[in-house]
């Protein structure tokens, strides 16, 4: 059940669509201390993160919504082990909903290509800042060539089900998108045809709110 907003005069600001206030959080803490905690795509509640084996020449799209909207400028991954000569790039996608069916559709902007043959956090900020609506669904995508990097990643019981389950009433919920595409520009918009996410790999995708 979605969570309904409302202004300090009691008018209702958003009809929640599907439970968002509970999940892709876009609340920040900042302080003088620096302490800041960045939201990752597709996460529901506070189940560890792990790892996510990712395979070369493969989209990854996770789900992500921003109750209260907000300009981000920064996106992350975090290698735990390197992959070799690779590189992976991430991107930003609206979703299909209205009038679609939750799909990823345009892409919004592509925040760069930085190598991954090396362990640690990597920041990107290509095509960057980019305000968001808080009326919409978004879609965190991710996509690596040649000897794929093992990355931080999520967890399935750490995940959003928002595909629901399958109509034979399967146990593995639909949790993200994942297609087939080779290395290079993402596309715009999203590959058609893809599969649903039920299983590991899940790559943790972060962003920065710098307002």
């Amino acid at each position: 059940m979605g969570i309904k907003m409302y202004d300090a005069a009691g008018v209702l600001k958003t009809a929640d669509i599907v439970g968002r206030s509970s999940f892709y959080s876009s609340n920040h803490i900042s302080g003088s201390g620096g302490l800041e905690n960045w939201p990752v795509a597709g996460m529901i509640n506070g189940t560890a993160l792990t790892t996510a084996s990712i395979v070369a020449d493969t989209l990854y799209a996770m789900p992500f919504s921003s109750p209260r909207g907000g300009t981000i400028d920064q996106m992350t991954i975090n290698v735990t082990t390197l992959g070799g000569s690779s590189s992976t790039r991430v991107g930003l996608y609206k979703s299909t909903r209205k009038g679609g069916n939750l799909y990823p559709g345009a892409r919004i902007t592509e925040a760069g290509t930085i190598s991954t043959a090396s362990t640690g956090v990597k920041t990107y900020t290509g095509g960057l800042p980019v305000t968001l609506d808080s009326d919409e669904l978004y879609w965190f995508v991710c996509l690596c060539n040649t000897t794929a990097p093992i990355l931080r990643g999520l967890a399935v019981a750490g995940c959003y089900p928002i595909f629901g389950t399958s109509s034979v009433f399967g146990t593995a919920p639909g949790l993200g998108i994942s297609v087939a595409f080779a290395f290079g520009t993402m596309p715009d918009p999203f590959t058609a045809g893809g599969a649903v996410i039920t299983a590991a790999p899940i790559p943790a995708i972060a962003c920065r709110y710098s307002a």
